[in-house]
């Protein structure tokens, strides 16, 4: 478990990455699959790695972005 100022993150054994963040919005991140399913308020969007191409939802990208720099954190955590 990571807990900073915005989220909480864990990392489960099969590798996939869940993020709460306190807007009370989530990411979840399914490394095997590939995928990334994000819920924030009433909505609920799954996306393949392959669509973050061409993506226009700009809240869950930067959900996304913020993942990529907390996951190094995750990894050394989850080794130490």
């Amino acid at each position: 478990m990571l807990k900073r100022q915005n989220s909480t993150a864990f990392q489960l054994q099969n590798k996939t990455v869940q993020i709460f963040f306190t807007d009370g919005s989530e990411l979840v991140v399914f490394q095997q699959q590939k995928e990334f399913w994000y819920h924030s308020g009433s909505q609920f969007q799954r996306y393949t790695a392959e669509e973050l191409k061409t993506c226009s939802d700009t809240e869950f990208l930067k959900r996304v972005k913020y993942m990529k720099k907390i996951y190094q954190s995750l990894k050394e955590c989850s080794v130490a």
